[in-house]
């Protein structure tokens, strides 16, 4: 039997907490993210945690939590086939070339899967990681 698409972004939610550096600022980050999304704008939104998780010589943070953020976002897109890029630039360049039908869908995507991480980071699952 097949999954629904809200268990595929559950399950996905869940392997992507697993495998990245979780802490309280991430679970405050992942709340805050959907309203950061509808207040700011979903381009803006990713554009920031970019810019967050970029030091001084332009290099990623790949451990920091904006990062973690960004990647979760652009890995789901990349399931769900709506974007297809290689790079983080890239990323943010489709997102800024699309036709307006695909960013919102692209948008309306990004927020779900954030539900579900802003869920599963809330409840304290991964908080104690290596007990």
């Amino acid at each position: 039997m097949s999954q629904t698409i809200a268990q595929k972004r559950s399950e996905f939610a869940l392997l992507q907490l697993q495998q990245i550096p979780y802490d309280k600022d991430f679970a405050t980050l992942a709340a805050g993210l959907p309203s950061m999304i509808l207040q700011n704008g979903f381009g803006q939104a990713m554009s920031f945690l970019l810019s967050k998780a970029t030091d001084k010589d332009g290099h990623f943070k790949k451990k920091e939590k904006h990062y973690s953020a960004f990647r979760i976002i652009v890995d789901w897109l990349k399931e769900r086939q709506i974007l297809q890029c290689q790079t983080e630039g890239t990323a943010i360049l489709q997102l800024s070339q699309m036709p307006q039908d695909r960013y919102l869908m692209a948008q309306e995507e990004a927020m779900k899967v954030m539900e579900w991480v802003k869920r599963y980071a809330n409840s304290g699952l991964f908080l104690a990681k290596g007990d």
